[in-house]
């Protein structure tokens, strides 16, 4: 599974839209759906840019690049800052 997959994923199991995940990680809808699509590559997004959407969605950033060692947390409510 790709990071992008996998940010697809977590992201509909937590019941957020593009949108809102977006919104919470503090970047832009096109280009969350870019990573997710797979238009942009993964490799290519900046550390600063893939903590945020870890943070966003409660998992360590090892997970979000890796699928290993899911460790979970609280995910950042609504405007919140990472």
């Amino acid at each position: 599974m790709t990071m992008g997959e996998r940010i697809t994923v977590l992201r509909a199991q937590q019941g957020l839209s593009q949108a809102a995940l977006a919104r919470r990680a503090q970047i832009g809808q096109s280009t969350l759906h870019a990573y997710e699509s797979g238009a942009r590559s993964a490799p290519g997004m900046s550390v600063e840019r893939a903590l945020r959407i870890a943070h966003a969605l409660g998992v360590s950033l090892e997970y979000l690049v890796t699928g290993k060692s899911r460790v979970r947390r609280a995910a950042v409510p609504a405007g919140g800052a990472p």
